[in-house]
């Protein structure tokens, strides 16, 4: 896969190791049940979503408010696909071609916002830039800027907006409004802390710009998410709604529950 992109993002995630440079860094991982993105079941079997952070860059003293994101699927077990036979009876198979390969790749740079000014400490902004490749198929590359705000309290509100500036996408727009609350149940346990959590959130996809779309725009789907943390581990289970079948199409929408568990590590 070719990507300037790319090559900037690893190049920068080695500065750690420059003797004039600063950074953290953190790596992650997740397992889920089915790859769904916007309520689109994307692949419905298990993945691992491996992912980079790199961020808290400083040259000597002075703070850079760039961030850098790595974040890739693997499909784990194939997905189903169908057949239909000369009798018209339907037949399910697993499609086994792209298992344990890296379905997509997103990479992202990303400007805190809040960091060259904000009305409130509490209140955070960002701006990026992401490109999604898709290395399994002879696909365009997707390339999004996206706008995300948020406020942490009780309930942390947050908005995010995807627009796609390229790819066979280009033009579509989605914004999602994001609320939830966790808590720590004990601390300082032998395993570390341990915290339950629960979060909801609401998207609307226009589908008015895109060259060929045959989608109508407005609330696509909703999802709520409970999640048990355990130090650096969770687990959780998702449960996705779809709101408007002209929005999320009922071939689009294949997976309601999603199961999930993983870990991650900063350094």
């Amino acid at each position: 896969m070719k990507s300037t992109l790319l090559a900037s993002s690893l190049a920068l995630a080695g500065i750690c190791a420059v003797p004039a440079f600063a950074a953290d860094a953190e790596v992650s991982i997740d397992f889920k049940s089915a790859y769904v993105a916007t309520g689109a079941t994307c692949l419905d079997g298990w993945v691992a979503m491996p992912n980079l952070w790199v961020g808290g860059i400083k040259a000597g003293e002075t703070e850079i408010p760039i961030s850098f994101d790595v974040w890739g699927c693997m499909d784990l077990e194939g997905y189903d696909e169908y057949v239909v036979d000369e009798e018209g009876n339907e037949y399910k198979y697993k499609n086994n071609q792209h298992k344990r390969r890296f379905e997509e790749i997103d990479l992202e740079v990303c400007l805190d916002l809040g960091a060259l000014w904000t009305p409130d400490e509490d209140f955070s902004w960002s701006l990026s830039y992401v490109e999604y490749d898709y290395p399994g198929y002879d696909w365009k590359a997707d390339n999004l800027i996206v706008f995300a705000m948020g406020y942490d309290c009780w309930l942390n509100p947050s908005f995010k907006a995807k627009y796609r500036v390229g790819g066979d996408s280009k033009g579509k727009l989605e914004a999602g409004f994001e609320i939830g609350h966790s808590e720590t149940i004990a601390e300082g346990t032998a395993v570390g802390d341990i915290g339950i959590g629960v979060s909801a959130d609401i998207w609307y996809v226009n589908n008015d710009d895109v060259d060929g779309s045959d989608l109508d725009s407005g609330l696509a789907c909703a999802d709520v998410t409970a999640k048990l943390t355990v130090g650096k581990c969770y687990v959780g289970c998702t449960y996705v709604a779809q709101i408007d079948d002209d929005v999320l199409t009922d071939e689009a929408y294949d997976v309601e529950w999603i199961a999930s568990f993983g870990a991650a590590y900063g350094f």
